[in-house]
C-alpha cells in the first residue's frame, strides 16, 4: 500500500493573564475515509507534561508517521482526567487546576480543511492549540475547566513557511475598545475557503493582538464581542469596520510567507 510521511506539531498562541498552562496528553488520533481511525501517538509515547506557553517560537515535534495514502479529515487530541494532571499558573502567581467538561471528557478537534497524502510526500500537521480560549473558571473554589480550542491544519512539505499577524483594533477616535461586562473583544480570522483558522483576543489598553503563526495567504477578519473561550454560540456579530463611503464587516489582508502583516483595523460603533 503507498505510504506518505506526516509530521505532527504542536504550537501555541500565547495567553493573556496566564504564564503557563500544563497539559498532559494521553492519545493523539487521526481518520481518514478509507479506514477507521488510526493511533498516532499513546500515552507512553507522549511527554508527561507539556508547558504549552513554552512552547515559543520553537514548535514541538510530536513524532513523524508513515501513513497510507488517502484523504484524511480529522485528528483527535485526548488529555488526561487524572486530577492534577492539567494545569495553569495566572501571571499573579495562582495556580488552578483543569477539568475536562462532562459533555466532552476527552477533547478533541477537526482538521480546519482535510488533506490528501500523496504516496512519497510528506505532510505537516500543526496543531495549534489556542490556550487562552481553552480554559475558564468555573464556580469560586473549583477547579477550572479545560475544553481544548486546537486549529488543525495539514500543509505542504516538512519545514512549511508560515506568516505572522500582529494588529490593532481601534475606535475611529483612536481610542482602544471596551467590552461589555463578562465580555472580550475576539478577532475571527478565516482563510480563502473560509474555514475559521484562529482567534484572538484583542488588548483592552490598547488594541493589539497576536496571531504568531498563519498559513500564507488571502485571509478574512471580523472583530466580534464574545466570551474568553470563544464560545461561537454565544458570539456577537461581527461589528463594523469603518470605510468612507461603505460599512462593511471583514478586513481583508494577505499573510505573507515568512513575514508579517499588520492589519490596522478601525471600528465604526
Amino acid at each position: 500500500m503507498p505510504t506518505g510521511t506526516v509530521r505532527l506539531v504542536l504550537t501555541d498562541v500565547p495567553a493573556a493573564g496566564l504564564a503557563e498552562m500544563h497539559v498532559r496528553i494521553t492519545r493523539i488520533e487521526i481518520s481518514n475515509r478509507a479506514e477507521a481511525t488510526g493511533v498516532l501517538l499513546e500515552d507512553e509515547d507522549l511527554p508527561d507534561d507539556i508547558d504549552l506557553l513554552a512552547i515559543g517560537n520553537t514548535p514541538m515535534l510530536l513524532g513523524t508517521f508513515d501513513l497510507r495514502e488517502g484523504r484524511y479529515s480529522e485528528v483527535r487530541v485526548l488529555l488526561s482526567d487524572r486530577p492534577g494532571a492539567n494545569w495553569v499558573r495566572e501571571t499573579n502567581g495562582t495556580v488552578h487546576t483543569l477539568t475536562p467538561p462532562l459533555r466532552d471528557p476527552e477533547g478533541g478537534t477537526r482538521l480546519v480543511e482535510p488533506f490528501y497524502l500523496q504516496p512519497g510526500s510528506t505532510t505537516t500537521l500543526l496543531l495549534d492549540f489556542n490556550a487562552a480560549a481553552s480554559v475558564y473558571p468555573r464556580r469560586p473554589g473549583e477547579p477550572w475547566a479545560v475544553r481544548p480550542m486546537i486549529f488543525a491544519q495539514g500543509l505542504p512539505g516538512d519545514t512549511p513557511a508560515l506568516g505572522r499577524i500582529a494588529g490593532v483594533v481601534i475606535e475611529r477616535d483612536g481610542d482602544p475598545l471596551e467590552a461589555p461586562l463578562g465580555r472580550i473583544l475576539g478577532v475571527f480570522i478565516e482563510n480563502g475557503a473560509r474555514k475559521l483558522v484562529a482567534v484572538a483576543e484583542v488588548c483592552c489598553d490598547d488594541g493589539s493582538f497576536l496571531v504568531p503563526r498563519a498559513v500564507p495567504g488571502n485571509h478574512y477578519l471580523t472583530v466580534r464581542f464574545t466570551t474568553p473561550t470563544f464560545d461561537l454560540e454565544q458570539t456577537g456579530d461581527p461589528l463594523t469596520i469603518y470605510t468612507p463611503g461603505r460599512g462593511p464587516t471583514e478586513f481583508t489582508m494577505r499573510v505573507p510567507a515568512g513575514g508579517v502583516t499588520t492589519p490596522n483595523v478601525i471600528i465604526d460603533l
